[in-house]
């Protein structure tokens, strides 16, 4: 999706088949994509667990010199997305839908099992506020023995954040890495 920079564009990474920028412009296409949730099932009766969490849509940001930011990989692949109605459905490369067994809301935490759908394990999903100012969560996926944590914010805050776009326009190429 390559597109001409402004000059006053800011660059991580530059040559010649391939740039990592921050992208400003609001209006930008790159926006666009944060915004569609076109490919999930959002069907008004089935967002029974919309009251329950702080949102039903939310999107992955990630730290970059000590910044958070949106990020739009190289192969426009991996754009996490969740969405909560009355099951789980979470978008990486596709969407997964797993049912909702149980969420909880203690303190300031919910808890939330689910159940894979093929293998029928069960996975605890827990979700922390950790910047208020920003309004920044921490999502810990427990899943057996393993652990996978991810930052993301409500989906309808994301013009609050830039985006770093990874625009590989010939070949395939290594995503940026970012701080924990």
């Amino acid at each position: 999706m390559g597109r001409a920079q402004v000059a006053d564009t800011i660059f991580i990474k530059k040559t010649q088949s391939h740039k990592v920028f921050i992208e400003s412009n609001k209006n930008s296409e790159y926006y666009k994509l944060f915004s569609d949730f076109s490919d999930f099932n959002l069907s008004k009766d089935s967002l029974i667990v919309s009251g329950k969490l702080p949102s039903y849509r939310w999107l992955q940001v990630h730290k970059f010199k000590d910044k958070y930011y949106l990020y739009s990989p190289c192969d426009l692949m991996n754009d996490l997305k969740y969405v909560f109605t009355n099951n789980i459905q979470i978008k990486s490369s596709e969407i997964s839908t797993y049912k909702i067994l149980s969420l909880i809301k203690k303190n300031n935490e919910f808890r939330i099992k689910y159940q894979d759908p093929n293998t029928k394990k069960k996975i605890v999903l827990t979700i922390t506020q950790i910047n208020k100012e920003e309004d920044i969560y921490k999502f810990i996926t427990y899943n057996g023995s393993e652990k996978y944590e991810k930052i993301m914010i409500k989906a309808k805050d994301f013009k609050k954040f830039n985006i770093i776009v990874n625009d590989c326009f010939v070949n395939k190429a290594k995503e940026l890495e970012f701080e924990n």
